[in-house]
């Protein structure tokens, strides 16, 4: 005879089981909203002629994707370098561990003395008020300069965009810098979105608008040369120790080329005025890229719901990784990239696709999933997956992930788009 006790827990397994069902699909839908939001958003964008929009969401990208990068960086940096802090230490690998743990703690966040001095340890609200302040600052010196500006009154929409991204970079770029591992890591996600906002504006006024008397384009290589030297210089003086410094300015360096540099091909020919004629094959790149990730998501669902379909190609490297599920992900990525191809064809039957453009397209898909397993990779070496326990917060925000496909592929994408707006350009 069952107790009264086993008998209601027995009851109570299938609702359990029940739940568990719904709570892995609860999950996964948002996950995918999460994958396909930004694309659509962008695809409304295009649609609706209001493609200038993009760059608000660019600018929360390279703002967010930039903290992500310095905690990534910064984990790097102290796995590298804690051993020879300690090298005249016997610690165990179990102390060698809680050693680390604690430098990497991101509750030691560059915000953290002033919010413990002021706020009473409410990383939070100081964060919000140094981002407020800084973001007031910003917008009150670009309007004194307002009386310098000739066409102010004649140009509206372009006065706005100067404000409104000059405020949300201002207070995107200070609110991730005081979550930032260290003051000196906060300035570089500064120096990214100063970076990116100078040459998504000089664009956006060159090519879409009259508000400066004949406006001068910048090259966005220039803009990043600036930006990195700023930075090598900033990590010089900030850095006493040499192999630090070494390795903190190539960290950089790869956040400066890998995030703000596409951003920056991004907002090119998202801001120029013939994009509208072209939103079309704009719009076929997200579509392509989107559904190669939906591809890569459902892919990785079938293969954690059903490990057993994938046993007899399972022959892992190490533990956490293997080269034949990264092969087989590809191949589906790739599958559904085509398949997205084929419905943008399908969509926009008035404009004409030739076989070149098709296969800058599946590679522009194949690049894009490298540089997701790239980015994957890159997470594990800084031991921000789930399987290391790192759970998901502001600086783990998975921005990075999501962005990364469309990263390689904008580099890609961007001298096909350019060469027809010279094309068009040049026959009118």
């Amino acid at each position: 005879m069952l107790e009264r006790g086993d008998a209601a827990s027995c009851q109570s397994l299938p609702s359990a089981r029940r739940k568990r069902p719904l709570t892995r699909v609860v999950r996964n839908a948002g996950a995918l909203v999460a994958l396909l939001l930004a694309p659509a958003l962008v695809l409304v964008l295009l649609q609706a002629s209001c493609a200038y929009a993009v760059l608000y969401l660019c600018q929360a990208v390279v703002a967010f994707g930039g903290l992500e990068l310095s905690w990534w960086h910064f984990r790097i940096r102290k796995r590298l370098l804690i051993p020879f802090a300690y090298e005249h230490e016997n610690l165990s690998r179990d102390e060698y561990d809680a050693v680390v743990l604690d430098q990497v703690n991101p509750a030691t966040c560059a915000v953290a003395p002033l919010a413990t001095k002021f706020f009473c340890g409410r990383n939070w609200l100081a964060a919000w008020c140094v981002s407020i302040v800084v973001a007031g600052s910003v917008v009150a010196i670009v309007w004194a300069c307002q009386g310098a500006i000739a066409n102010v009154e004649k140009s509206t929409i372009g006065w706005r965009m100067v404000l409104s991204c000059s405020a949300l970079a201002a207070l995107s770029c200070s609110f991730c810098a005081c979550f930032a591992p260290t003051p000196r890591d906060g300035f570089v996600i500064v120096m990214y979105q100063t970076c990116f906002t100078v040459s998504s504006l000089n664009t956006f006024l060159a090519h879409a608008d009259d508000l400066v008397n004949d406006p001068e384009l910048l090259d966005s290589l220039y803009v990043v040369l600036v930006g990195a030297c700023v930075t090598v210089v900033w990590r010089i003086v900030a850095s006493k120790d040499v192999l630090e410094t070494l390795l903190t300015i190539t960290l950089d360096m790869f956040g400066l080329v890998y995030l703000v540099s596409p951003m920056m091909e991004m907002a090119d020919f998202v801001d120029h005025p013939l994009a509208h004629k072209y939103r079309d094959k704009i719009a076929t790149f997200w579509l392509v890229i989107s559904a190669a990730e939906v591809g890569h998501f459902l892919f990785q669902t079938i293969r954690t719901r059903f490990p057993s379909l994938f046993q007899k190609c399972h022959h892992p490297l190490a533990k956490s990784i293997s080269t034949t599920y990264d092969l087989e992900d590809l191949v589906v990525s790739t599958c559904f990239g085509v398949a997205g191809a084929v419905v943008a064809i399908i969509a926009f039957p008035e404009h004409s696709f030739d076989v070149w453009e098709l296969v800058i397209l599946t590679t522009g898909v194949v690049l894009s999933q490298v540089s997701r397993l790239a980015i994957d990779t890159f997470k594990s070496i800084a031991r921000v997956t789930s399987a290391h326990g790192v759970k998901w917060s502001l600086w783990n925000n998975s921005v990075m992930t999501l962005a990364s496909p469309y990263l390689v592929g904008a580099i890609l994408f961007h001298p096909y788009i350019k060469s027809l707006f010279t094309e068009t350009s040049a026959s009118t």
